[in-house]
């Protein structure tokens, strides 16, 4: 029998993923729990610990916008987050049961242990799968809950898609002060310091594209949604791209060289 994936924490990994959430508030939740188990590895935080802290910052920083206002239509951002973040968990735990079918591209970043990646890189690693895998799904979930039908321009859905863009601000406010904490090298520090602010322009620029790519794949899934075997064809492809970028992510040193 193989050994718990996380060691003395499995139980409370399995029950905090045990249900999934019905609010953004249990997702912030959730999201901390995890956050407080992979602190209390006997190993150490792994690499995912760093995209777990970046994903409750981003989904508190939503929850703050939708309470005040921020979204035009709510309803959407609401189903939407929930929706992000059960795919998250739900390959969590699969990896937790360690069962095969578990993504590759999250497979590639639970895999990392301490030492062998920075948490810059695991949270790299992390967005990646999240936004350019498990978004167009969510999108896709969220339309059906919520009786939308999108067309092939963001026209179609305009108000959502305003409201959808609203994220690309949290990205860009969080993102440079998460990296800048998880610096491991004095050379990042110091050229962070010379480029200015044109790293923070491309990070912002890199998800803003992303998510963009993100919203186009959903109406390619939306269309394949009667046809399984299309369906899965195509996840399969977003998965094995992503995939090679986390590849790429995870080369070694790579994450001492992002500043």
């Amino acid at each position: 029998m193989a050994d718990p994936v996380w060691g003395k924490q499995q139980d409370q990994m399995l029950a905090v993923l045990a249900s999934e959430p019905t609010s953004i508030e249990e997702v912030v939740a959730k999201l901390t729990v995890i956050s407080e188990i992979l602190a209390e590895l006997s190993s150490g935080r792994p690499p995912l610990g760093g995209f777990n802290e970046l994903y409750l910052t981003i989904t508190s920083d939503v929850l703050s916008l939708r309470e005040n206002g921020g979204f035009v239509d709510p309803g959407f951002l609401t189903v939407l987050d929930i929706q992000f973040a059960r795919r998250y968990f739900s390959a969590l735990l699969s990896w937790t049961h360690q069962d095969a079918r578990t993504p590759s591209v999250w497979k590639i970043l639970f895999a990392k242990k301490v030492g062998e990646a920075t948490d810059l890189q695991g949270a790299m690693a992390g967005v990646n799968a999240h936004i350019d895998f498990d978004l167009a799904h969510a999108l896709v979930e969220t339309f059906k809950e919520r009786g939308l039908v999108p067309g092939p321009g963001r026209e179609s859905l305009s108000v959502q898609h305003r409201d959808y863009g609203k994220i690309n601000d949290i990205f860009f406010q969080e993102i440079p002060k998460l990296r800048r904490k998880m610096y491991t090298h004095e050379m990042q520090k110091i050229l962070d310091r010379l480029v200015g602010t044109i790293d923070d322009d491309l990070d912002g620029a890199v998800v803003t594209g992303s998510r963009a790519v993100a919203w186009r794949d959903s109406y390619s899934l939306w269309t394949l949604r009667d046809d399984p075997a299309a369906y899965a064809g195509y996840s399969r492809a977003l998965d094995e791209d992503a995939t090679d970028v986390s590849r790429v992510i995870f080369t070694p040193g790579f994450g001492n060289l992002v500043f």
